[in-house]
């Protein structure tokens, strides 16, 4: 079975969804010990808020336009392809950030604020710019609760192949701008196969279509105010 990635090389959950305090720990040490270790994501956090910004506005701002074209051209199956892998992708991204939360506030008392900083970061950094191949192909729980998965991800792909002459130019512009932030963690496994980063490199470039379009402007709007 293939290895949950992610999880293990983002920061194996920040040391923090697979540990438990035990109730014969000390837990003065065991707090003290990881505020001291708290340190360790200066660098990170340094990254990933450039990353982020740079990526905002050096990259994804010459696209503005182009995710109301690419959704406006879309037949009703396709529409609601793409619509259900993003809420798909929106549920884990948020059941991640519950149990960073959790954890954060439950085992950490609030006191790892640069891990808890990290967290926030990455969640931003998930919700601005998809990562499909480690929330959703790296998940083996999502194959057994969606059936579909494999066709939806067929549809996305296609749809990427039917519009490559929109899409083309952010799937090469965002490549080209991670190969500057080779330091940033959360990027794929050396192993994995050029063709299945190619597929979800796609994908994400139909994510993010969907995810700055009017339409999904519309729901966040009735989910967030109602109507």
């Amino acid at each position: 079975m293939r290895i949950w990635f992610f999880f293990a090389f983002t920061f194996l959950f920040n040391f923090i969804s697979s540990q438990t305090l035990d109730k014969n720990i000390d837990i003065d040490n065991f707090l003290k010990d990881k505020i001291k270790r708290d340190d360790v994501y200066d660098n990170d956090i340094r990254i990933r808020l450039d990353f982020v910004n740079s990526l905002d506005k050096k990259i994804l701002i010459n696209y503005i336009q182009t995710p109301d074209s690419l959704i406006k051209n879309l037949n009703k199956s396709e529409f609601e392809a793409v619509k259900l892998l993003y809420e798909i992708y929106e549920r884990e991204l948020k059941k991640m950030n519950d149990e960073f939360y959790y954890n954060s506030k439950v085992n950490y008392k609030s006191l790892t604020s640069k891990s808890r900083i990290n967290n926030l970061l990455l969640v931003d950094e998930l919700n601005t710019y998809p990562d499909s191949y480690s929330i959703i192909y790296n998940n083996e729980l999502l194959k057994f609760k969606y059936s579909n998965l494999n066709k939806v991800i067929n549809v996305l792909s296609e749809i990427f192949q039917k519009n490559e002459n929109m899409l083309s130019g952010i799937l090469n512009d965002v490549s080209n701008f991670k190969k500057g932030f080779v330091d940033k963690p959360l990027y794929y496994p050396t192993w994995e196969k050029p063709e299945i980063i190619l597929l979800y490199n796609k994908i994400n470039v139909v994510l993010w279509c969907y995810s700055n379009s009017e339409e999904n402007f519309i729901n966040l709007k009735k989910k967030t105010f109602g109507n």
